[in-house]
């Protein structure tokens, strides 16, 4: 990565990768609205994830 890049995580919330840091949003997840319940970022050592949760009726359009 060069410098001046940032790398963005997400932490998948739900779904068949629950509890997986990932770097590329896999398809069906949708990243958490900051009007939801729960954090829509973690902090992870020094990196920041974006969550990215399963929706509940298990539709992954």
């Amino acid at each position: 990565m060069s410098p001046g890049t940032v790398a963005v995580m997400f932490m998948l919330s739900g779904g068949p990768r629950a509890g997986q840091l990932v770097d590329d949003l896999p398809a069906g997840y949708r990243l958490r609205g900051v009007r939801t319940d729960g954090p829509s970022q973690l902090v992870i050592g020094d990196m920041i994830a974006a969550v990215a949760e399963w929706p509940e009726d298990g539709d992954s359009r």
